[in-house]
Order: structure tokens, then C-alpha cells, then sequence
């Protein structure tokens, strides 16, 4: 039986041996289900929470970054070409986007929805004429759509019948910008002559006369140069339709017509007396008297026709001066650019045998005289005093 005990003991030695070796395992186990929940607490709950304000804060930066794109191109102002007079064609059929991005690509506005909201406030979208146009950089963005309105692809030049040169000089200044007196420079016989026949015939140095009086339609890419070109283009067009075979009969050759056209039209007041004033000068060039023409005097001392003319002025041996008593035939050249009816007066003036004439104020009407009796009579009575 002892030895039975004996026999059992180590059993119950084994048993806990057993009970030893399975303790640290059973710890373990324990300690596993208590880092799972650690974990699922750190990295369960936990991360969620901080996913959802990495979202957040990454939304917020992706629609701050949207915005400031957004209006850097809404209000992106790129390099104005200032004062530069820069060439844009708009397309038939473009929009106003379309235009005030090509606006902005050219550098004549700073940006295109400048150009959009001008068209928008003018109710304009529609009124866009195509073209080209010759803008200048800078120019406010209401001013350009109504330059796009208008269709005005250019300067409109006037040049209103008996303006001297002097006159256009400045004309084209105010018109078109360019300066007066690079314009004179430029306007010389010399400079044209090699490509205009009719400039043979020219005795003086400028382009007096020569200037046609009309309405031009200048680009505003054209200088002085080609403003004359244009000028004497039309000249040369029209008179092309002057029949001057009585003119040559009074021994008259183009610029002999264009001087006298040019007397004639500073003297009438109304077309109807251009021919027979007219035939008043050449009377008196035929009788060997001198014209005796105010008008040519005022040129000559350089007055306007509303100042009053000295004894010095008439006595002036300036060859303009035509009121000198020593004076013959007709001055060196133009006073002035005549219309095409003066032209055509000078052409083909009436056949009278009048030497003496007057505008008179009272009557409203010119008055003409065969003799210097019948003259001075009516100056006494219905003359200006």
C-alpha cells in the first residue's frame, strides 16, 4: 500500500507539473484578449474619429485652393500693351467671351471680364460688328465695345472745300493725331511728283491745292504719307472728268485752272455764281488788269478773311497779292483746295463781259459791273461800310 502512495505521487507530481507548464498559457491568452481590445480601442473607435477630421480639413483646403484658382482666372490681368496701337480682327460670329479673351491675348485690355461686363451693362452682345480694328492698349473696356459697336474700323477725315493746306495740317491733327506740321513737311510736290503726272505742271513747292476737299476714311495705321497718297488719288480721279479745252482756249492749263478754282472759291458764296465770277477774272486778265482779288491778298499777308486788310496789305509786292496795282495774271498758285464745282467754273466759265463784281450783305446777292463808274455807284449804296 506504501508503495501504492508511492506509485501515485508522481502522478500527482505530473499533475502539477501540468498545472505549472499551463499557467503561463493561459496568461498569455489573457494578456492577447486584452491587447485585441487595446488595439480595437486605439485603432478601432479611435482612428475613425481622426479620419473623419483628415477629411474635413483636406475638403477645406480642396475648396480653398478651387476658389483662389478660380479667381486668379476670373480676375487674372494680364500685360497691357499701354498706349500701343495694336491690330485685332473679330471674327464674324464671335462672342463677347471670345472678343475679350482676344482682347486680353493682345494685350489691349488687362482682362477679358473687364470687356464681358462693359458688353453686359451696354445690353451690347448682340451689336458686335466683326473687323479689324486698330485699338490702342489700355483703352477702357466701355470705349472699345462702343468702338465695336459702331464698326469704326478707322478715323473719319473731313476736309471741309477751301481749307488751305495749313488748314488740313491741322485737321489731320485733330483728327487723326498726327502732327500738323510733319504733315506740311510732307505735303511738298517733290515727294509725289515721281508718281503723279499731273504734278508737272506745279510752279510751287507744296501740295497747295492739290489736297482734295471729301470725307476719307483713314486707317489708324496710316500716316502722313498715306493720308496724301489718298488725298491726290482723288484728285487725280476726279479731275480726270474735267473737260479743260476752254480752259486751254484762255490759255489755262490744269494748274492754272486749279489757281483760279481756288480764287473762285474763296470769292462766291453760292455755286450758281461760280461760273460768271469766273468770267469776271478772266476778263480782267484779258484786258491786262490786275484780278484785284481780297482773298488772294489775305493768303498772301498770311490774315484771316475776317481781319481787316491795311494799305500796307494791299501795297505788298508778295506775288499772292493780287490787290497790288502793279500786279498781272493769276498768283503763283492755289490759295486753297477748291470743290469740284469751282474746278468745273474755272474749266468753263460763263461768257460775260463783267469786270468788277461784290457780294453785297444788304441785297443778299453778288452784284456785277461792266465799268468802274457803275461799280463805285453801287458800292456807295448797297456796298459794306
Amino acid at each position: 500500500m506504501v508503495q501504492g502512495r508511492h506509485s501515485i505521487q508522481p502522478n500527482s507530481s505530473a499533475r502539477r507539473n501540468t498545472s505549472s507548464a499551463r499557467l503561463p498559457r493561459q496568461q498569455s491568452a489573457y494578456q492577447a484578449k486584452r491587447t485585441a481590445e487595446d488595439r480595437k480601442k486605439r485603432f478601432g473607435k479611435q482612428p475613425r474619429k481622426n479620419h473623419a477630421v483628415r477629411s474635413v480639413a483636406i475638403l477645406i483646403v480642396a475648396v480653398v485652393i478651387a476658389a483662389l484658382v478660380f479667381f486668379f482666372v476670373a480676375n487674372h490681368r494680364g500685360p497691357v500693351q499701354e498706349g500701343k496701337e495694336i491690330e485685332v480682327t473679330i471674327a464674324e460670329g464671335s462672342t463677347a467671351n471670345q472678343i475679350g479673351k482676344l482682347l486680353e491675348e493682345k494685350g489691349v485690355i488687362a482682362s477679358s471680364s473687364d470687356f464681358t461686363k462693359a458688353v453686359k451693362e451696354k445690353d451690347a452682345a448682340s451689336s458686335l460688328k466683326p473687323g479689324t480694328y486698330h485699338l490702342i492698349g489700355g483703352t477702357d473696356a466701355g470705349e472699345i465695345v462702343d468702338i465695336l459697336i459702331s464698326g469704326k474700323t478707322g478715323y473719319s477725315l473731313t476736309i471741309p472745300e477751301g481749307y488751305s493746306l495749313s488748314q488740313i495740317a491741322k485737321t489731320v491733327e485733330q483728327t487723326c493725331g498726327i502732327d500738323a506740321d510733319a504733315f506740311e513737311q510732307q505735303a511738298t510736290v517733290a515727294n509725289y511728283k515721281a508718281n503723279y503726272a499731273f504734278l508737272d505742271e506745279a510752279t510751287e513747292a507744296t501740295l497747295e491745292g492739290y489736297l482734295f476737299p471729301d470725307t476719307y476714311s483713314i486707317s489708324y495705321t496710316d500716316d502722313a504719307d498715306a493720308i496724301i497718297r489718298q488725298m491726290l488719288d482723288d484728285y487725280e480721279t476726279r479731275m480726270g472728268n474735267v473737260d479743260l479745252s476752254a480752259a486751254q482756249q484762255n490759255n489755262l492749263d490744269s494748274y492754272g485752272v486749279l489757281t483760279l478754282a481756288s480764287i473762285i472759291e474763296k470769292e462766291s458764296h453760292d455755286d450758281s455764281d461760280k461760273a460768271t465770277i469766273a468770267s469776271v477774272f478772266l476778263n480782267r486778265m484779258n484786258a491786262d488788269m490786275n484780278l484785284g482779288s481780297d482773298v488772294t491778298t489775305y493768303y498772301a499777308v498770311g490774315k484771316d478773311l475776317t481781319d481787316e486788310l491795311t494799305s500796307d496789305d494791299l501795297g505788298s509786292t508778295n506775288p499772292y497779292n493780287t490787290r497790288n496795282p502793279l500786279s498781272r495774271g493769276l498768283p503763283p498758285g492755289p490759295i486753297c483746295s477748291p470743290s469740284m464745282a469751282s474746278i468745273q467754273a474755272a474749266a468753263a466759265p460763263a461768257d460775260t463781259n463783267y469786270l468788277y463784281f461784290f457780294y453785297s450783305n444788304s441785297e443778299e446777292k453778288v452784284m456785277y459791273f461792266e465799268t468802274a463808274d457803275d461799280f463805285n455807284k453801287a458800292w456807295a449804296e448797297y456796298g459794306d461800310r
